[in-house]
């Protein structure tokens, strides 16, 4: 009898786990841009959204959007 590998089994636990984390982490997302303010809203996107290539050219650069 063939066995049913262990990643078969545990796949749909995973993507069910992964599609409630996403969830939840978005809506504490928007939850934290409610609360936030001109500046504040700005960065919190920057943090959000920009690439980790992008932080390390502005390192370089010596420059960034945050004050």
């Amino acid at each position: 009898a063939q066995l049913t590998p262990i990643y078969a089994l545990t796949l749909p636990i995973a993507i069910v786990w992964t599609e409630k984390h996403t969830k939840k982490t978005t809506q504490e997302n928007h939850q934290k841009v409610l609360e936030l303010n001109g500046n504040e809203a700005a960065n919190h996107y920057f943090t959000i959204f920009e690439t980790p290539e992008e932080r390390n050219v502005r390192k370089l650069q010596g420059g960034s959007f945050r004050q």
